[in-house]
């Protein structure tokens, strides 16, 4: 399910490099399950969901002003929230440059490692991303809840299929 004339998905005119909490999906390509199930409101990972869940979890090794809040991953995308911490007014580790360049190389270094792992399987996630910035506590605490109750709410889930891959 591509879109050929999607629409940019970045706020027009704002600063990505700006400290402060952001909601992320990144969706595979043609939303494809492959990152594991749900069952019974629960989401259980198979292996290229721990890639996935452990290439999200080192964001912060790589990047040392940015945390990782509230994520999930779901059979066929991952919603989590970064927080990017001020240094000098910009992000510190990227040098100026946008929230892209964290989403890239972790969107980058998943794809390597499950190609890796399953001998150049043709693994592909969605073109680019979509975003939401975070600028009340009250977002903050909703997007928490809405991630926490997305394996629960499957089955309403916009990005939802029950055509599994695995």
């Amino acid at each position: 399910m591509e879109y050929p004339n999607r629409k940019l998905n970045r706020l027009s005119g704002y600063d990505y490099s700006q400290a402060g909490a952001y909601f992320i999906t990144i969706c595979t390509k043609s939303y494809k399950n492959q990152f594991g199930m749900i069952e019974d409101g629960e989401m259980h990972l198979n292996k290229l969901g721990i890639i996935a869940r452990n290439h999200w979890l080192s964001i912060p090794e790589h990047f040392k002003d940015i945390s990782i809040d509230e994520f999930v991953v779901m059979p066929n995308h991952i919603h989590g929230i970064l927080v990017l911490t001020m240094g000098n007014g910009y992000i510190r580790s990227l040098q100026g440059q946008n929230l892209s360049r964290i989403i890239g190389p972790y969107k980058a270094s998943v794809s390597r490692e499950i190609r890796k792992m399953n001998g150049g399987m043709d693994f592909k996630w969605q073109k680019s991303y979509y975003d939401h910035i975070i600028r009340k506590d009250e977002s903050l605490d909703n997007v928490r809840e809405y991630i926490r109750n997305n394996p629960m709410q499957w089955h309403l889930d916009k990005f939802y299929s029950n055509f599994y891959h695995d």
